[in-house]
């Protein structure tokens, strides 16, 4: 063979493995994302996210929640659980208090109320559904606040405005 047909040949075979390259790279491009989403199907992640009205409660007042469910990738509500657990947990990781809320396509709400009984302390808020007891317990929805039986009277100092004696002041 002549010199001229071995590069012909050749530039010929470098173009036809380059284009099957390229081919079989496209389809692994877009495999990937239907690969994804046959995984999140088949493997259903929730996840659960409290609102509550405020962080810090005192005794005798209520804790007021709503609780939205999404799924885990794409964070889109979902109405997998029809039930949700919410827990007051202390310091100890034990429940003070339990409920059992109700989810309708993906969102519920409720209250606890906090009796006198309860210690001041730190507490943690949290909610979780059936299907995410079958994982670990760091995907549970977990909120820290605050829980004070009563506040302390602060004795003020002498504060006078207009030639009047007011029990408080307030600074700028």
């Amino acid at each position: 063979m002549k010199p001229f047909n071995h590069i012909y040949i050749s530039t010929i075979l470098a173009s036809l493995q380059l284009f099957i390259l390229l081919a079989n790279a496209q389809n692994a491009t877009t495999a990937i994302p239907e690969r994804f989403k046959q995984y999140t199907n088949s493997h259903q992640q929730e996840k659960l996210y409290v609102h509550t009205d405020k962080n810090f409660y005192l005794a005798g007042e209520l804790l007021w929640f709503k609780i939205y469910n999404v799924d885990g990738a794409r964070y889109q509500p979902v109405d997998l659980s029809k039930i949700a657990y919410v827990e007051i947990l202390d310091r100890d990781n034990k429940p003070v208090m339990q409920a059992k809320i109700a989810l309708i396509k993906g969102k519920g709400n409720g209250s606890f109320y906090l009796p006198v009984s309860v210690n001041s302390g730190n507490y943690k808020l949290r909610a979780y559904t059936n299907w995410m007891k079958n994982f670990s317990a760091a995907y549970y929805f977990e909120k820290p606040g605050n829980h004070c039986k009563h506040f302390k009277n602060i004795k003020s100092g002498s504060c006078r405005y207009n030639n009047q004696t007011i029990p408080g002041c307030l600074f700028p």
